[in-house]
């Protein structure tokens, strides 16, 4: 909130993600800028399942997620939404080497491991969504055993969602 009120009405527009923005909504009566709210795990979830569908031409994916917070269920049901198969755990549990893909959803812990490399066939794609979800030696261990190892970056989503909000607000209040 101070950050806020700092520069408040020296820029046009504040920009908040959907949790802060309900969490401080009555702190922000009276500002002057205009205060808008974006939801950065859904530009997070979409740009993850652009990048699968990208990389793979199959109807229906084999995705096993590994991970321990709300953006896996997200994306699960996201997923499932979309007719594709998922399967979630915060271990190996259930990985079998029919995966399309082994998403690491563990940010800052390195969660996928040379062990759990060891588990997947060569055709199964590796995405670190975490960031950090993939450990140092299991990059080594996927690069010689031939896996595709992609990291997401979420600028070009975070981006895309914030031009939508402002987008969506000059529509409504320019036309």
């Amino acid at each position: 909130l101070q950050i806020i009120k700092s520069i408040e009405g020296l820029v046009d527009f504040i920009l908040l993600d959907q949790p802060l923005y309900y969490q401080l909504y009555e702190s922000l009566n009276g500002i002057s800028s205009q205060v808008l709210c974006y939801d950065d795990q859904e530009a997070q979830i979409t740009s993850l399942y652009k990048k699968l569908v990208s990389l793979s031409s199959k109807r229906q994916l084999n995705v096993f997620i590994i991970g321990n917070n709300h953006l896996v269920h997200r994306l699960s049901l996201f997923l499932l939404s979309h007719n594709h198969m998922v399967m979630t755990g915060a271990s190996d549990r259930g990985l079998t080497k029919n995966a399309d893909f082994l998403i690491g959803l563990t940010p800052f812990e390195e969660s996928i491991t040379p062990d759990i490399l060891s588990l997947i066939g060569s055709q199964t794609i590796v995405i670190d969504a975490g960031p950090g979800s993939i450990s140092q030696k299991a990059v080594l261990a996927g690069r010689k055993k031939g896996i595709c190892l992609y990291r997401i970056d979420m600028r070009a989503g975070l981006f895309g969602e914030v031009e939508t909000v402002l987008q969506t607000h000059f529509l409504l209040h320019q036309i």
